[in-house]
């Protein structure tokens, strides 16, 4: 657990757990949209972190990260 000195809420992070037998896939939530907000920053890289880790196939080089990434700015964190 990790948590800001700005006093936000503790962020958790699960391990990812492989289950024997499962034949679902993990279903990977797709983080919010990041504006320009200080206090978004950090959740928004763990979000795209953990989405990089449990998607490695889809995530093989940095361009294809930075595309991503960029794909879910919005207003001034575009500029």
């Amino acid at each position: 657990m990790s948590t800001s000195s700005k006093g936000k809420e503790p962020v958790v992070v699960s391990p990812v757990v492989n289950v024997v037998g499962t034949q679902q896939p993990l279903a990977i939530v797709k983080p919010k949209m990041f504006g320009s907000k200080e206090e978004d920053v950090e959740l928004f890289v763990l979000q795209l972190r953990a989405v990089f880790r449990l998607q490695a196939d889809r995530f093989k080089n940095n361009q294809a990260k930075t595309l991503y990434a960029s794909s879910l700015m919005e207003g001034r964190a575009l500029e």
